[in-house]
């Protein structure tokens, strides 16, 4: 994640529309950047498992923004994972962390494996990672 990432996430995480400014709605990026191999790349990279729960998702598999668009999160690679229709909805526009420790199910092995694929996230969760 870039500087210019990271600063946009931290300027829009505590706004209810970061895309709103001055009263004008700001337009999402239409075109991704994101390629069908880095798809299914990452989708390998949790082995075709929920990147939450680690849990078979068969066809309910979508794709969650570990940062949501909500909140300033890009729609790149690097802030994309498969989730479960369960974890997708249940996460929404929370921010990752807190939201997977508050689960019932929390396992620190859960955490560890979204650490070894996105080495960035103590960096936006640094109130969780002293």
């Amino acid at each position: 994640m870039t500087e210019a990432e990271l600063a946009a996430y931290e300027a829009g995480k505590n706004q209810k529309n970061p895309r709103r400014r001055l009263g004008k709605e700001v337009p999402r990026m239409k075109a991704s950047r994101v390629t069908k191999e880095q798809l299914e790349d990452r989708y390998e990279d949790f082995d075709g498992l929920c990147a939450y729960c680690r849990r078979e998702m068969g066809i309910n598999s979508e794709i969650d923004h570990i940062i949501p668009m909500a909140k300033g999160g890009l729609d790149i690679i690097e802030n994309l994972v498969y989730a479960c229709s369960s974890c997708n909805q249940s996460k929404n526009s929370h921010d990752l962390i807190p939201w997977l420790r508050s689960r019932p199910n929390y396992e620190e092995k859960l955490e560890l494996k979204l650490l070894s694929v996105f080495p960035y996230l103590p960096l936006l969760f640094l109130d969780y990672y002293e």
